[in-house]
């Protein structure tokens, strides 16, 4: 609904990134969307591990009204951290 409505409020070449996400704390699962956002690393730590969590694509909000957006999820273990970041720190 928010891609909907920024597609259809705002000027042309404006739009924003975004991850959303839920985490159930008595499992681990981490199930999240991508809009254009630089995806956070994932420190594993039983084995010391730096990735990004899997990249499933995604059009930042507002750049196309009728655009849709997957979700997927992954298993935190105890001790993994994610970390997430503006593009700013990148630019």
């Amino acid at each position: 609904h928010l891609n909907h409505v920024l597609a259809e409020n705002t000027l042309e070449d404006q739009f924003m990134t975004m991850i959303y996400g839920t985490l159930t704390l008595t499992s681990g699962a981490f199930q999240f969307s991508v809009a254009g956002h630089l995806l956070p690393y994932w420190w594993q730590a039983a084995t010391e591990d730096l990735a990004t969590v899997p990249d499933i694509g995604g059009l930042p909000l507002g750049a196309d009204a009728l655009a849709s957006y997957d979700s997927a999820t992954v298993e935190l273990a105890p001790g993994d951290h994610l970390i997430f970041f503006t593009d700013g720190l990148t630019d």
